[in-house]
């Protein structure tokens, strides 16, 4: 299994774009976990947050 990357960061400090350009330079996949919860849950992240808290 190759090793995984994870990146931390406040919103909007490139996390998502370093993964895609870290991805393409090691020949992996990069997985957005905000578009995993978003797709399962249906709604946008920023629409949970409002229903019920970030915490």
């Amino acid at each position: 299994m190759p090793p995984r990357i994870v990146l931390i960061g406040p919103p909007g400090s490139g996390k998502s774009s370093i993964a895609r350009a870290l991805a393409r330079k090691l020949g992996s996949a990069a997985v957005d976990t905000d578009l995993m919860i978003e797709t399962s849950a249906g709604k946008k992240i920023s629409e949970i947050f409002i229903e019920e808290g970030e915490s």
